[in-house]
């Protein structure tokens, strides 16, 4: 099996999400939108309006919020283990027994 290192994990995570949020917004703008109006509403005069919403007003801040999260998240790889608060392996002072941080 292929061993990645962290820099590697964190490209991954980061290129795959952009990826990812790339696709749905490239799917979104490739349909035409005259292909999805469908009249559905009922105007103030009496005419039928088409009530095809082109890109949902959650879909802006959802895709801005995966890059964020992907970005922590890479962030979180790439973080240095000898940062405090960090339970790693510690070696004793004395050289001796080897504790797991608990």
């Amino acid at each position: 099996m292929i061993s990645l290192t962290d820099r590697e994990k964190a490209i991954i995570v980061v290129t795959a999400t952009i990826s990812a949020v790339f696709g749905v917004w490239f799917g979104l703008w490739s349909v035409p939108g005259a292909a999805l109006d469908v009249p559905k509403e009922m105007g103030h005069n009496g005419e039928l309006s088409p009530a095809y919403v082109p890109v949902p007003t959650w879909l802006p801040f959802i895709s801005g919020l995966a890059v964020l999260v992907s970005l922590v998240g890479a962030r979180n790889i790439l973080r240095d283990p000898d940062e405090p608060g960090d339970e790693g392996d510690t070696v004793a002072a004395d050289g001796g027994e080897v504790s797991d941080g608990q």
